[in-house]
C-alpha cells in the first residue's frame, strides 16, 4: 500500500509542472490563475517565446498610452482654457484705448473635445489586443506543454495493484 501510494503522488507532482494559464480584465491587466497582478514587463519576458503575442501585446499597451494621452490631454486642454478666459483681465474703456476688448478664441475647446472623442475608439480597442494576446499565449503554452509522463495505467494482477508510468 506504501508503495501505491507513494507512485501516486509522484504522478501528482510530476504532473504538477503544468503550464499556468491567464486572464485578462478589460482594463489591460493580466492576472495568473491565483488572481495576482502580473506587471506589463514581466509578462513580455513570459511572451518572449511567442512573437505574435508580444507583438499584440505592446500593440494593446501602445493603444492604451496613446489614448491615456489624448483623453487626459483633452481634458487638460479644455480645463486649462477655461482657467484662462475666467482670468483673463479685461481691459477698462478709456480715454486712452478706445478699442474693444477682443474675443477669446475657442478653438482650443473644439480640440479639447476632438482629442476626447478620439481617444475614445483608441480606448475601446486596446483591452480585446490584450485579451488576444493572453489568449495566444494560453494556447501556445498548452500546446508546447512538456509533460514528463505520456500514459498512466492502474495494473492489477494476482500478485498486487500497481501504477504504470510511461515517460
Amino acid at each position: 500500500m506504501k508503495k501505491l501510494l507513494s507512485a501516486l503522488f509522484l504522478a501528482v507532482f510530476l504532473n504538477s509542472f503544468s503550464q499556468e494559464i491567464y486572464t485578462s480584465s478589460g482594463n489591460g491587466n493580466v492576472y495568473d490563475s491565483k488572481k495576482n497582478k502580473i506587471a506589463p514587463e514581466v509578462f513580455k519576458q513570459l511572451l518572449q517565446s511567442n512573437q505574435p503575442a508580444l507583438d499584440l501585446y505592446n500593440a494593446g499597451r501602445t493603444k492604451k498610452t496613446v489614448g491615456n494621452l489624448l483623453l487626459y490631454g483633452g481634458f487638460a486642454t479644455a480645463i486649462g482654457n477655461l482657467l484662462y478666459q475666467a482670468n483673463k483681465a479685461i481691459e477698462p474703456y478709456g480715454a486712452y484705448n478706445n478699442s474693444k476688448s477682443e474675443s477669446t478664441p475657442n478653438v482650443l475647446f473644439f480640440v479639447a473635445g476632438a482629442m476626447v472623442l478620439i481617444a475614445i475608439p483608441v480606448k475601446i480597442g486596446f483591452s480585446n489586443k490584450v485579451k488576444k494576446s493572453v489568449e495566444m499565449y494560453n494556447n501556445y503554452s498548452q500546446k508546447t506543454k512538456v509533460s514528463f509522463i505520456q500514459t498512466t495505467s492502474i495494473l492489477a494482477n494476482r500478485n498486487g495493484i500497481g501504477l504504470a508510468l510511461t515517460f
